[in-house]
């Protein structure tokens, strides 16, 4: 009680895909079978089979559990593309969710690895 919350130790979770062409990160993820297709498959099973709390992958409050497929939740969760076009979804994102103080940057098995974390200053 009477603790103020702090943005700066809260965390948002986001894959990213940084590619030589944005062509390439779609062509990436409308790809089926890869293996975000089954990360989120398993998300999506886990979180709405008994638990009722898909709400926390759907990208949208008011989106049915239905319309809440495994592609629309991989094209709201992953942050894609070129250099360019992936600062602009990351800008995005911070407008979007405020102000935090780490991004998690889940990793994947891609053809290059890229994980880590990357502190917002």
């Amino acid at each position: 009680m009477g603790r103020r919350p702090d943005p700066a130790v809260w965390r948002v979770a986001r894959c990213v895909l940084v590619t030589e062409s944005d062509a390439e990160a779609d062509d990436y993820l409308a790809a089926s079978g890869n293996g975000l297709d089954y990360y989120y498959s398993f998300f999506r099973r886990s979180l709405s089979e008994g638990r009722n709390a898909l709400f926390m992958l759907k990208p949208s409050t008011d989106m049915t559990d239905d319309a809440a497929t495994v592609g629309a939740i991989k094209r709201s969760q992953v942050i894609a593309g070129s250099p360019r076009r992936v600062l602009e979804q990351l800008v995005a994102l911070r407008k979007e969710a405020g102000r935090f103080g780490t991004l998690l940057m889940t990793g994947h098995d891609w053809t290059s690895r890229r994980s880590g974390a990357a502190r917002w200053s």
